[in-house]
């Protein structure tokens, strides 16, 4: 492994993160003339192509046809491959199309001539990153903007016992290996129910908790009632108001979950997914002045700055203006969608937020 340290590069604008948040900003700026470069330490298109977004998606597409799940409403018949035999074809499929989208992302990304530099990258003193690659070598890149789009990952309680290979994420899920067979999932937002419904039409009997009062709480009600009912329908288990309070293997060796209303479960897996936090880490925030919450998003304002120099956009921040009040705000007004078996997704203000308006 080589080391040293590379002459300096200068650009008009660095964005930490090839998530589609940092990929669309060094497009852009290339597009207006600007000299760009992105880093990613992980694959172009970060989470959206490797563990998030794109597979997931992918997984729940492949599950529900190849299952035959979707003509089940039409013919009340099920004369799809078994789950467990189509499985190989799922991840395959799944795999395909990660990479697919990565290679397209890089292919995008150097069709507008925008630098891509692979490597972990944090702040260094007078507008500087400093960069260290695969093999070893520091990179010194001095910008005029530079922008922080490092995005999220699964929030990972330390009560939780994810060394347990049956208990998951989101990001470790995909590497299960096997259909389960009873799953309860803990966390009723987008991820939540996306794989309650993959679940479901791979056979596995679901149970989804969340401490909110409904599913798919940053939604209209509407929608989280109609999707409750579905859920509901086909047998789902939905335990409302509560949280998981211990996940352990008991001396018989079964996985036992007991939630804060003091129902027990023995599933034979556990999908966690309350929750992401910001990649922050290791970026050296502090020598900035940098402040970031318990979950390591950044405070913005109204115009996505950090600094004068500094900008953060994407799962990363937190909220406009410092106040929790303004940041209640943002979300009515941007797409939100989420992918169950029925779309659900709505852009501009939901009807209860006209409602507490008026």
């Amino acid at each position: 492994m080589s080391t040293g340290v590379v002459m300096e590069e200068t650009y008009d604008l660095v964005a930490i993160g090839a998530g589609p948040a940092g990929e669309s900003a060094v497009e852009l700026a290339a597009f207006y003339g600007f000299r760009a470069v992105v880093i990613e330490k992980n694959r172009p298109g970060g989470t959206v192509t490797t563990t998030g977004g794109a597979p997931t998606k992918t997984l729940r597409e492949a599950a529900l046809y190849l299952t035959g799940f979707r003509d089940r409403d039409i013919y009340g018949l099920d004369l799809a491959a078994v789950p467990g035999i189509v499985l190989p074809t799922i991840r395959k499929r799944t795999r395909d199309v990660s990479e697919l989208l990565q290679r397209v992302t890089a292919e995008n990304i150097a069709r507008h001539n925008v630098a891509y530099v692979q490597g972990h990258a944090r702040l260094g003193p007078g507008r500087t990153i400093l960069v260290r690659t695969p093999d070893g070598q520091e990179l010194t890149l001095r910008a005029k903007t530079i922008l922080i789009a490092t995005g999220s990952r699964p929030v990972r309680p330390k009560s939780v016992a994810f060394d347990d290979p049956a208990v998951c994420d989101s990001d470790t899920i995909l590497a299960l290996g096997r259909i389960p067979k009873d799953i309860l999932i803990v966390g009723g937002g987008p991820v939540g129910v996306e794989y309650a419904t993959i679940c479901h039409a791979l056979g596995a009997r679901v149970t989804l908790a969340d401490t909110a009062d409904r599913l798919m709480p940053m939604m209209d009600g509407e929608m989280s009632r109609r999707m409750d009912e579905l859920f509901r329908r086909w047998g789902v288990t939905i335990v409302l108001g509560a949280s998981a309070d211990t996940i352990v293997r008991s001396t018989a060796g079964n996985l036992e979950v007991l939630l804060s209303t003091g129902a027990k479960f023995q599933p034979d897996t556990v999908l966690f997914a309350a929750g992401r936090a910001a990649n922050t880490e290791g970026l050296d925030l502090d020598a900035w002045g940098v402040k970031v919450d318990s979950l390591g998003r950044i405070v913005i304002d109204e115009h996505f700055r950090i600094a004068s120099e500094l900008v953060g956009i994407g799962q990363m921040v937190i909220h406009f203006g410092g106040t929790l009040r303004d940041f209640d705000q943002v979300p009515m007004n941007t797409p939100t969608y989420s992918y169950a078996y029925k779309y659900a997704a709505f852009d501009g203000l939901r009807r209860m937020d006209q409602q507490r308006s008026r």
